[in-house]
């Protein structure tokens, strides 16, 4: 009967393991698809002047307060977040956090990504620059497990758009 308790506790604890880094996983996939279909939309959109529309990418990180929801992610059409040009929400699992987010621009943090028409670079506003902050010459936004403390860290470089995983 002891060693039937020892495998079945053994076993518990390695598939709760497997659950947290599954929804970690998926938390950053999530994201990581948002920021990509922030960025695809900008390069192929068009309207009517011939001048297209840019998309960018929300972040409500643990800290967010209401009306916004905690750590969720929030694609939108234009050149500012407002709620009536949401897009798509990608709300985190249970248990995982935006645990950080390194937005700065002149030492102002920021919790919106936008990305530019025809060349795809990630910008913050129009004529401002990223600030290196923990991450460089990247902007990052780190991705937590509660229950385990693992992280993984996302990074979109700013010249080219370009999304990485660690």
């Amino acid at each position: 009967m002891l060693i039937f308790g020892i495998i079945v506790a053994v076993t518990v604890d390695a598939y709760f393991s497997f659950l947290n880094r599954q929804r970690l996983s998926e938390a950053v996939e999530g994201t990581v698809s948002m920021i990509q279909k922030a960025r695809s939309l900008t390069l192929m959109s068009q309207d009517s002047t011939g001048t297209g529309k840019r998309y960018g990418v929300h972040f409500d990180d643990k800290n967010a307060l209401a009306p916004n929801v905690p750590n969720r992610v929030v694609l939108f059409a234009g050149d500012s977040y407002i709620s009536t040009a949401v897009l798509e929400t990608y709300q985190f699992p249970a248990s995982i956090n935006i645990d950080a987010l390194f937005i700065l621009v002149s030492g102002v943090p920021y919790t919106e990504i936008y990305f530019d028409r025809i060349v795809g670079t990630a910008s913050v506003k129009q004529g401002t620059s990223f600030v290196e902050y923990g991450c460089p010459l990247a902007i990052c936004i780190v991705v937590k497990s509660t229950k385990s403390g693992e992280t993984k860290i996302i990074n979109i470089f700013p010249t080219t758009g370009v999304v990485n995983v660690y």
